[in-house]
């Protein structure tokens, strides 16, 4: 069987997540190579680790960090042996590979929030940005935006902006005409925001399988999707078109959080206008690729998504303008879950006018309904509840947080 075979198998075998003969696809290729591949080596652990349930990224960022180094390595031995032409047209097809496994390695330090580790990487990349894809491109700077915005630092921030709303930055991806937004200003106008919660991370995308051969790229069909992927039944090649208004919405999202971290409220609302007009006219009706097929459902999954990120940035501006009360009501109506909710769920209704019911939730409601988002809500209810004065409430979410943020060693 060849290695192009073999990795199609494996491909289909890793998105129906049937990791075992995923695996065992992996392995055959990796016997058929004459010297290490990274690509597959990248593949085997990504595959691993979904096979283990996601469990040690620890241990994942330790195999990765090996891996890359163990490439470079090699690269430096291989350098002198090969000819010039061989070496310009190989080299750049390890480099992509090394490329994507930065990226892996700077997404897994985030989500173990190692943000100083996290930034070297993404920075070395984005100096290099250049011979990277372009889709790739787009999602280390997107990434590098919430790293710096994390550790605090809008100035860099608009840096990344500045770069990404270049009007010939990602032509090849955004081949409609888009206008370009206007970066924000730092305006020390009004408080710091004090209760920024960190937004959900994606999981550590899985790196397709190593395919040599090139297939033609069909251009119907959804387009993928910045947020939720964009390699699934594309065989993992880079696509060559990204939604163009999606992109926009991508960052003015970041643009409201740079301008509530500057203290400029009067921008961050009209970006917040801006972004849910985009939402409701322009990105609803955008044909975005999921991991189901496209249907009623899940589009409206994505539109509920991206409508509660906008949602929770409004709470974000209400809570740093002091409307404690209107930044709770927001907070409550964020729904980043994924799952059905609860059969009889009735959390979400509340009297307008009646404190006790507004205040006080019941013991078994949170909007994001997955572990992953609820410490964020219990967190920023916490913090909201507290500003308020109501400290046993504070400690009731601060209580209900605690568990997840900080879970017991086994």
């Amino acid at each position: 069987m060849s290695a192009t075979n073999s990795a199609g198998d494996a491909f289909e075998a890793y998105t129906k997540g049937e990791f075992g003969t995923c695996g065992e696809y992996l392995e055959q290729i990796h016997n058929l190579k004459t010297a290490a591949d990274v690509k597959v080596t990248h593949n085997i652990l990504i595959n691993d680790y979904f096979k283990a349930g996601c469990a040690d990224p620890h241990n994942l960022l330790t195999l990765l960090t090996q891996a890359y180094e163990r490439a470079r390595e090699k690269e430096k031995k291989d350098k002198g042996k090969r000819k010039k032409e061989e070496d310009e047209e190989d080299g750049i097809r390890e480099d992509d590979d090394l490329y994507v496994l930065r990226y892996n390695q700077a997404l897994l330090c985030v989500q173990l929030r190692h943000y100083a580790q996290a930034r070297q990487i993404l920075e070395e990349l984005f100096e290099n940005i250049e011979p990277i894809d372009d889709f790739l491109a787009i999602k280390i700077c997107f990434l590098l935006l919430e790293v710096v915005l994390l550790q605090k630092e809008p100035e860099q921030a608009l840096q990344i902006l500045n770069f990404l709303e270049k009007p010939n930055a990602f032509h090849s991806l955004l081949k409609p005409e888009r206008k370009n937004l206007e970066a924000p200003a730092c305006i020390e106008d009004e408080e710091v925001v004090e209760g920024e919660t960190r937004e959900e991370e994606e999981p550590a995308e899985a790196v397709a399988a190593a395919a040599d051969a090139q297939q033609p790229e069909k251009p119907e069909g959804p387009l993928p999707s910045l947020v939720f992927g964009a390699c699934l039944q594309r065989h993992g090649r880079a696509p060559d078109a990204i939604s163009p208004i999606e992109f926009k919405f991508t960052c003015l999202t970041y643009k409201i959080r740079v301008h509530i971290l500057c203290r400029s409220m009067k921008s961050a609302k009209k970006e917040c206008k801006n972004a849910m007009e985009i939402l409701e006219h322009d990105l609803a009706h955008v044909p975005l690729f999921w991991k189901e097929p496209q249907n009623h459902e899940a589009r409206s999954l994505l539109h509920n998504h991206d409508w509660a990120k906008v949602t929770c940035l409004k709470a974000y501006l209400e809570y740093a303008k002091q409307n404690h009360r209107k930044a709770f009501r927001l907070l409550t109506l964020c729904r980043f879950n994924f799952a059905p909710p609860k059969p009889g769920d009735k959390s979400g209704a509340h009297k307008s006018g009646d404190d006790e019911v507004e205040d006080h939730m019941p013991t078994d409601f949170h909007p994001a309904q997955d572990d992953a988002c609820s410490p964020l809500f219990y967190n920023n209810m916490g913090c909201i509840h507290f500003m308020m004065h109501k400290p046993n409430l504070a400690i009731y979410y601060f209580n209900k947080d605690w568990p997840h943020s900080f879970p017991q060693s086994p």
